[in-house]
């Protein structure tokens, strides 16, 4: 007859309604959060580098809720690709080694899925080549250093004992 406790990676059941629902909660918590902040940080950089970038080439301030709709559509496909792929799922924010490869492969992606829908809805001329090549660097550029951030925020939580390997696996 064995006495030895058996240990394992996984954490013990989380007993009660309560405490189960807050489990479940918290561990979708933070792909929701980066979800977000992704699609807000997309949004962002389409409408601000919009307005710096007509009124400093064209003399004049460019259409706002268009930079607000290709934003969104860009956001779309990168999020939603992302989401798909199951890269906003905790364990993912351990380690950068990967982070930056496959957001600048889906970055391309999606500036690919941009230029296709403009063509084939005939209203690229109504953007200006400039703008979508600055919307395209400074937001790969924001993309990376976001990842690298929460990979960051996420290593310090791990070493503060707020976030336990031992849940995710």
């Amino acid at each position: 007859m064995n006495t030895h406790q058996t240990y394992t990676l996984a954490s013990p059941p989380v007993k009660g309604r309560l405490l189960g629902g807050w489990a479940a909660l918290s561990r979708g918590t933070f792909s929701i959060a980066i979800f977000s902040i992704d699609v807000a940080l997309i949004v962002a950089m389409s409408c601000c580098t919009g307005i710096a970038y007509h009124p400093f080439v064209y003399n004049e301030p460019g259409v706002v809720s268009s930079f607000i709709q290709v934003g969104v559509l860009a956001a779309s496909i990168f999020a939603i690709s992302n989401l798909f792929r199951g890269e906003y799922r905790l364990p993912n924010f351990f380690s950068f080694k990967l982070h930056a490869r496959r957001t600048i492969q889906l970055w391309n992606v999606t500036l690919i899925c941009l230029l296709m829908i403009g063509f084939l809805a005939q209203n690229s001329a109504a953007y200006s080549r400039g703008w979508i090549v600055t919307f395209y660097i400074t937001t790969l550029a924001g993309l990376v250093v976001l990842r690298f951030l929460i990979v960051r925020v996420t290593g310090l939580a791990r070493g503060a004992g707020m976030i336990t390997a031992q849940r995710i696996f």
